[in-house]
């Protein structure tokens, strides 16, 4: 399946998996988006490749998450997982740059995860634990609500390597109390 251009312009989606348990938070198997809006350019989809360059991409869901803008130079091969140009805007988090996940096929990235390599840049980025509780709630008994609601990390970073062995350059980050 190839197109040059999809575009959506304030839709409303709906997805149930009946298959799965509804969850808290931004569930993936129960989707109730309104607000959809995206431009998409150069999408192709095969057997072992997915690519698009989406110029936007904005939605809220009934779950409270909300996507003010993404942008991202997408691809998803048999064994790379790539996200260059990337730039994905929330209400109070903001993650820039490039992340991309090699593997030696999409069995082996969960049967031995730290034979994958990773590479990631993360320049003037922030994360809010509001934005979190809403992707991970499972991040509510580490981090709780009350000490961490409201919160934000900001961070620069690279990193590169596999799991069992990774390099970073730099890390910088300021939380909390500074």
């Amino acid at each position: 399946i190839s197109a040059k251009q999809i575009s959506f312009n304030n839709n409303q989606a709906r997805f149930d998996d009946n298959n799965l348990p509804q969850k808290t938070g931004l569930d993936f198997g129960h989707l109730n988006v309104s607000k959809l809006t995206t431009n998409i350019s150069d999408f192709l989809y095969s057997a072992n490749r997915t690519e698009a360059l989406v110029k936007q991409l904005t939605f809220k869901d009934t779950s409270g998450f909300a996507l003010d803008t993404m942008h991202v130079k997408f691809l998803m091969t048999d064994s790379i997982l790539s996200a260059g140009e990337l730039y994905v805007k929330t209400g109070e988090s903001l993650l820039q740059n490039f992340i991309e996940i090699k593997f030696d096929s999409a069995a082996g990235i969960t049967k031995y995860p730290r034979n994958s390599l990773i590479a990631a840049t993360l320049k003037n980025s922030t994360i809010a634990f509001n934005d979190l509780y809403l992707l991970v709630p499972t991040l509510k008994k580490a981090f709780p609500p009350e000490q961490f609601a409201n919160n934000k990390v900001v961070f620069n970073t690279e990193l590169r390597g596999n799991l069992a062995q990774l390099y970073l350059p730099y890390l910088q980050l300021a939380a909390l109390s500074g």
